[in-house]
């Protein structure tokens, strides 16, 4: 296994995520990307064109969605998904102070189905930490903590980017907190029309229906996606980001003549 360093990140969740880790972190995916020692915008950068289609479900307030937009200033579309109500209306002051004007915010759920799901407000073990929602989930909690629960409403991904009429997406970022996996089999035309998923990885069941991260490692494998990086904490929780096989060759196959060679495993 590779032993990491971790420091600062770009994305305030990544930040949160790390100053949480308490054991070794460890690292698989290219050799080139283990070098960066952090998941950022930085060097996803020289994946993508200058004009990508960024969708982040569990967008919290807004820092990563901001960011996102001044690293790509020429974007196409910048959508933000987010249902906490609170957590929504800070996200939408955060985008109007930036003046991004390609990003859009929904106070929406992403969920398996349409309609209204619950989502239960993650505020520590207490429930009086409100920098714990962003930790937030629509899957119960199992560890006693007495979190509000309230309703709000959800769609499929699917459903919602044909409806607008995105039919390609450049980066995918879920903070679902568990609930990845239940979206992405849910929405496979546009799985198959992404070029970078970012998600966080579970070892051990944080919620109700936590999928561990093996299984779906297996499911992007199957959908042809490759590990471009991931850091975690061995049983634990970590945060991934994949590349679609497609661009994954043209960029460590044909340029850099890498291949699957070029891939670190724990």
């Amino acid at each position: 296994m590779y032993f990491l360093n971790v420091t600062r990140s770009f994305f305030l969740v990544v930040i949160l995520f790390f100053s949480s880790l308490r054991g070794e972190v460890y690292y698989e995916g290219t050799a080139t990307c283990r070098n960066y020692s952090k998941i950022d915008l930085s060097w996803i950068v020289q994946f993508l064109p200058y004009n990508p289609v960024i969708i982040e479900a569990g967008a919290y307030c807004g820092e990563q969605t901001v960011y996102a937009a001044k690293v790509w200033p020429h974007s196409r579309l910048i959508v933000a998904f987010e249902p906490n109500p609170r957590a929504f209306a800070e996200l939408q002051k955060n985008i109007d102070k930036a003046k991004v004007s390609q990003v859009r915010a929904y106070n929406l759920a992403i969920q398996s189905y349409e309609g209204t799901t619950d989502l239960y407000l993650c505020r520590g073990p207490h429930g009086k930490d409100r920098l714990r929602e962003h930790e937030s989930s629509v899957l119960p909690p199992i560890n006693g903590w007495p979190e509000p629960r309230i309703e709000v409403p959800c769609t499929v991904l699917d459903d919602w980017c044909q409806q607008n009429q995105i039919d390609q997406v450049d980066i995918l970022r879920l903070e679902l907190e568990g609930l990845e996996l239940e979206v992405l089999k849910s929405s496979p035309r546009i799985l198959k029309n992404t070029k970078i998923i970012i998600v966080p990885s579970f070892f051990r069941p944080y919620r109700e229906r936590t999928v561990n991260y093996f299984e779906l490692k297996a499911f992007l494998t199957q959908a042809h996606f490759v590990p471009l990086a991931h850091w975690y904490e061995r049983d634990e929780r970590g945060l991934a980001v994949y590349i679609s096989q497609e661009l994954f060759d043209a960029y460590f196959v044909k340029c850099l003549g890498l291949g699957l060679g070029g891939l670190l495993y724990p």
